[in-house]
């Protein structure tokens, strides 16, 4: 049998002008990662969901 549930992940990112490449802040999966994306949306910061 398989288990087909997915699990939600999430990882937050930091970029600014002068930077290279963006910075992982947090990462998460479960009740982590929605608390990540909770804080995102309070935040009016953009989520990408990826929905593979």
């Amino acid at each position: 049998m398989t288990n087909t549930k997915k699990i939600k992940k999430a990882v937050a990112l930091s970029y600014k002008e002068d930077m290279v490449a963006p910075t992982i802040v947090a990462s998460g999966s479960g009740k982590v990662a929605e608390n990540i994306l909770t804080e995102a949306k309070k935040n009016q910061i953009p989520v990408y969901e990826d929905k593979k």
